[in-house]
């Protein structure tokens, strides 16, 4: 089965002080703790979540993070290229999320993908998906 994590879920799971904090923990380690789950982000995700990392935390955690996204071997990223850029920007001005959870939603289609975890509520205005929260 393949699953996606929004930025947001990352973040508060590597931030203590995050209001999610806990919650995120449980989500990524019912995630990683099935052996026949996938998770697949794009690069934004990835661009989004070290950003984050290097501006509140310290280097070493984010490029550690990096690492993780990099190396997981059951975490795969893809790549946004022109034709996935304007299917996300189309997204995001249709549903009014960011580009980067616009660039979720176009590659839970591409790949049928079902299943993100958020918690961001702009995810429900798509119809065929399944947000989880907790």
């Amino acid at each position: 089965m393949r699953v996606t994590i929004d930025s947001c879920v990352w973040i508060a799971c590597l931030s203590e002080r995050d209001a999610n904090y806990e919650n995120a923990r449980k989500i990524i380690k019912r995630v990683f703790g099935d052996p026949s789950v996938k998770v697949c982000v794009t690069d934004y995700v990835v661009l989004e979540v070290v950003n984050f990392l290097l501006r509140k935390t310290c280097p070493d955690h984010a490029f550690k993070t990096l690492d993780m996204f990099e190396n997981h071997e059951r975490i795969d990223t893809f790549f946004v290229d022109s034709n996935t850029f304007r299917e996300s920007s189309e997204i995001a001005k249709k549903f009014k999320i960011s580009l980067t959870d616009a660039s979720l939603v176009s590659l839970m289609k591409s790949t049928g993908i079902k299943t993100i975890y958020s918690f961001e509520s702009g995810f429900d205005r798509v119809k065929g998906l399944e947000r989880r929260d907790g």
